[in-house]
């Protein structure tokens, strides 16, 4: 069994649901729903693990359950005693496009690391085939904390662990682009496989092309980079020639909250079965393709269970 550490933050997500001013809740965030789709994907071929925190009210509680009825292992989920966790507010437009309202500046994901050592980061890193975070676990975390994980990522890659992230930038998340671009850069810097798209490299590096963005991100020696791009993704694997795979468009998408994350949940689970690279761009945009004709981040497992069946006999 292949064993997953997924690291961030989960919230309360909000959505409208009926009449006007009625809300649904359930819990979601960027690493949080890659680590759902990934167990739902791996089922028993791998045990995901979430590193987080949470309070100690009923909120955070229920939020543990649901965790655990996802069979998300939640011995790295920590407690802050008086903390709450974080919330935001789902608004789509006609086009299934999103847009978010946050509550999140006091929650408790920010504390994850409080207290922890490089040592003992890089010891628990080590304990797994594959360690995730993205770029908002970087941009909520202290930044002295937001360092001391990239460095214990790097200490845990040369002790044999894979390293994956996905940039997912936020602007509001940071008091300027020049720091999140020193973390980003240092974080694709210890990563075997990195996940960016070309919105974020647009917006925060200027970038005009992917052939520019592969070219800066080979130089930090990934084994894998998946450039997310509109209707193609650029798959660079370390060795071999660059390939440009068509996605389909989804003609009438519901919610695009996590097209990225499901992606990526759809990459790195067919990476840890051993699938041809290209496969897990297949499978990945297969099961993002699903996720966005869906409400909410995470669907009803009732109605994933026929992604599930097919990637399982593909």
């Amino acid at each position: 069994m292949k064993r997953v550490l997924v690291i961030g933050e989960a919230m309360v997500e909000l959505r409208p649901a009926g009449d006007a001013g009625h809300y649904a809740s359930a819990v979601a965030g960027d690493v949080y729903n890659t680590a759902v789709y990934m167990k739902r994907l791996a089922g028993e071929r791998a045990q995901v693990s979430f590193l987080t925190a949470l309070g100690d009210d009923a909120l955070s509680q229920r939020m543990r359950t649901t965790f655990e009825d996802e069979r998300i292992d939640t011995g790295r989920v920590r407690t802050v005693h008086g903390g709450t966790p974080g919330l935001y507010m789902i608004h789509t437009d006609d086009q299934g496009e999103r847009s978010f309202t946050y509550w999140r500046s006091a929650a408790a994901a920010r504390r994850m690391l409080e207290g922890d050592s490089l040592g003992a980061l890089t010891d628990m890193l080590s304990g797994f085939d594959l360690v995730y975070f993205s770029g908002i676990t970087l941009a909520i975390l202290p930044p002295d904390e937001a360092a001391m994980l990239i460095a214990a990522a790097e200490a845990a890659r040369a002790r044999g662990t894979a390293i994956a992230f996905d940039p997912n930038y936020r602007a509001r998340l940071w008091d300027a682009p020049e720091l999140a671009i020193v973390a980003f850069d240092n974080a694709f810097a210890v990563s075997d496989i990195a996940l960016p798209g070309m919105d974020d490299e647009r917006d925060l590096y200027g970038s005009q092309s992917p052939a520019e963005t592969l070219d800066r991100l080979k130089a930090t020696d990934p084994s894998h980079i998946v450039l997310k791009a509109g209707r193609q993704v650029h798959l660079y694997t370390k060795g071999e020639d660059t390939q440009i795979l068509p996605v389909t468009p989804v003609d009438r998408p519901v919610d695009t909250t996590a097209a990225g994350d499901s992606f990526a949940a759809g990459f790195l689970s067919g990476w840890l079965e051993g699938l041809a690279p290209a496969d897990c761009v297949a499978r990945a945009a297969r099961v993002a393709a699903f996720v966005v004709t869906q409400p909410g981040a995470i669907c009803p497992i009732s109605a994933f269970t026929s992604v599930i069946n097919q990637e399982r006999h593909s």
